[in-house]
């Protein structure tokens, strides 16, 4: 009985912990996708084009240079 509980608390325990990795990885937008939905909204663009494309990978590849 004893081991049967151990087990369940561990189960349970990696669940919760898994859930919160998700949560916190969805919070962690990456810098290129955070550049693109600001192009987008602030030239008020329906999607993505080659120009955002361009602009944004120029944003990313500075940010990783630094």
């Amino acid at each position: 009985m004893t081991k049967l509980v151990l087990k369940t608390a561990v189960l349970i325990m990696a669940c919760l912990s898994t859930l919160v990795f998700a949560k916190t990885q969805d919070k962690a937008i990456d810098p290129y996708s955070q550049c693109v939905d600001d192009i987008i909204q602030q030239l008020k663009l329906g999607n993505i084009n080659n120009a955002v494309v361009e602009i944004c990978s120029t944003r990313t590849k500075t940010l990783d240079a630094k």
